[in-house]
């Protein structure tokens, strides 16, 4: 069973992707199936490739948010969007926890809990909610808090981190 970050960031960044290649293939199509003049067979393509950078830069943005975690017997191991594996939580050992509130988009909040064999602080506590992008991918994971991952966490026998959740 794998556990996404966010369905919202995942549908955003393969609407982003889309996005992309819309802007610079349709350019190309355009003067491959239409006869424009000289100046829209090389203004088009690159004001196509300018229009691209949006979506690009949404895309870097969201890379790093496409994590999925997928539990185990004995271990949590989470991985990037292209199969990478980022970190691997072992729950023989003691295990650190937090639990924070983020932004997904621009009025949908979820909670999501932070999970470690080391103890982990928080740095910036006027600015808790940007920890989801902020955070090192190789030594928390992070996965959503909700029904759906509540009953494979055992919090009873974990250590809560008061930095991180104080402000929750």
């Amino acid at each position: 069973m794998k556990i996404y970050l966010s369905q919202v960031w995942r549908v955003r960044a393969i609407s982003g992707f889309i996005l992309l290649v819309i802007c610079l293939v349709g350019p190309i199509l355009y003067n491959a199936y239409t006869k424009p003049n000289i100046a829209d067979r090389y203004y088009l393509p690159v004001f196509g490739f300018l229009l691209a950078l949006v979506p690009a830069w949404g895309l870097q943005r969201d890379i790093r948010r496409l994590t999925h975690v997928i539990p185990e017997e004995h271990q949590f191991t989470s991985y990037s969007v292209f199969n990478k594996k980022l970190y691997t939580l072992d729950l023989t050992k003691p295990v650190y926890y937090g639990i924070f509130n983020a932004r997904q988009d621009l009025f949908y909040f979820n909670d999501f809990i932070a999970l470690s064999n080391e103890r982990f602080k928080f740095e910036n506590d006027k600015d808790w909610r940007a920890f989801i992008v902020r955070y090192d991918l190789r030594a928390l994971l992070v996965m959503p808090y909700n029904d759906k991952t509540k009953p494979l966490l055992q919090l009873e026998k974990w250590e809560r981190i008061y930095e991180l959740t104080k402000l929750v």
